[in-house]
């Protein structure tokens, strides 16, 4: 759409996170389509041993009407897995894109007392001096964000809800734990940091696996609880979910082929894939059955064999897996450890 001016773009941004009380860095790039951008992004971001070993995006929700922007959407994946990065992808029922809604910001600071006990969650709190001892008070900065549509009224209860939901409301609910694969360990080290965060703390952590055979269940619920254990991982409960290539219900079988209709998969490669999508059609299964009601859902990413299998049925088996669901965070790490435990 040709150049934008980057210079003021930049110091835009950097106003935006001083704005936010968001101490960062921001580097802008321009390129011709999306992955190049990305790929600028991934490799232009952070300072040296700052830089980031992460990349995650939102799930791309309209893929069905944009085959050749997924094309470019699943690259950043690899992308990121060539630069030797983590990936995480983060689907909420509503979307995370309402900049249609919003036409203006506002932020509002004021000065709020710190109850006792009570978790400042890393922003700077300070006591009153002006005031005897006994009276001193800590307070700490709150910033409000106002948020108006372009009638210039205020959005809507709910849609600010939504743009806020992971500032706003304190949790108490089950943060559920799908892993699938060992990627390093960080499908288990984000929800016990997660959890550490004023929002999540009262949340339990539920871990389930995926269990071969049905008489193994109680070996591999016992090694993953030791496993939890060692590395000073809280929990609730530890679950292996068995029959996990057992064939899936017809239902959600004709719910996933309605899905991809139309969107030009070949026949032969739904041929070869019929297993994988099988699997993933049972994971569907059980991820309603037992975390519908979650206040959040962490899962292994399945990853796709490049080359082989269509970003569009990859896609196809991220959404129906997510469809409806809690906001969740699939999420594969670069096969480098994230745990340590003492011995």
């Amino acid at each position: 759409d040709g150049p934008v001016n980057l210079a003021n773009l930049k110091e835009g941004m950097q106003q935006w996170l001083k704005d936010h009380n968001i101490k960062g860095y921001y580097a802008v790039a321009q390129n011709k389509d999306l992955s190049a951008g990305a790929k600028s992004c991934m490799t232009l971001s952070g300072l040296g041993k700052l830089s980031p070993n992460l990349v995650m995006m939102g799930f791309k929700g309209n893929w069905k009407e944009d085959l050749a922007g997924l094309n470019e959407y699943v690259e950043i994946m690899y992308t990121a897995f060539d630069l030797r990065l983590s990936f995480a992808i983060l689907r909420c029922k509503e979307g995370l894109d309402f900049s249609s809604h919003i036409a203006s910001e506002q932020q509002i600071v004021r000065e709020v007392a710190v109850e006792k006990g009570e978790d400042s969650d890393g922003e700077e709190a300070k006591e009153t001096t002006l005031a005897p001892e006994s009276a001193k008070k800590k307070t700490r900065k709150v910033s409000t964000a106002v948020f108006r549509g372009s009638d210039g009224n205020r959005l809507e209860n709910n849609v600010v809800a939504s743009i806020q939901q992971f500032q706003a409301t304190k949790r108490t609910g089950n943060i559920d734990v799908w892993w699938l694969y060992d990627d390093g360990g960080l499908t288990l080290l984000l929800p016990h940091i997660i959890k550490t965060r004023k929002q999540f703390k009262d949340c339990k952590i539920r871990v389930f696996s995926l269990a071969n055979k049905a008489s193994q269940l109680d070996l591999e619920t016992r090694n993953l609880a030791s496993m939890l254990s060692r590395f000073r991982i809280e929990y609730s409960d530890v679950t292996a979910v068995p029959d996990v290539t057992k064939k899936a219900d017809a239902a959600t079988k004709a719910e996933f082929d309605a899905m991809i209709a139309g969107v030009g998969i070949e026949e032969e490669e739904l041929q070869s894939e019929r297993e994988k999508t099988n699997r993933h059609l049972r994971l569907t299964e059980m991820l309603r059955q037992y975390s519908k009601e979650s206040e959040m859902i962490v899962m292994t990413l399945p990853l796709p064999r490049r080359g082989h299998t269509s970003p569009a049925l990859y896609t196809a088996w991220l959404d129906i897996m997510t469809k409806d669901m809690p906001p969740t965070l699939l999420i594969r790490g670069n096969q480098q450890s994230v745990l340590t435990f003492y011995s």
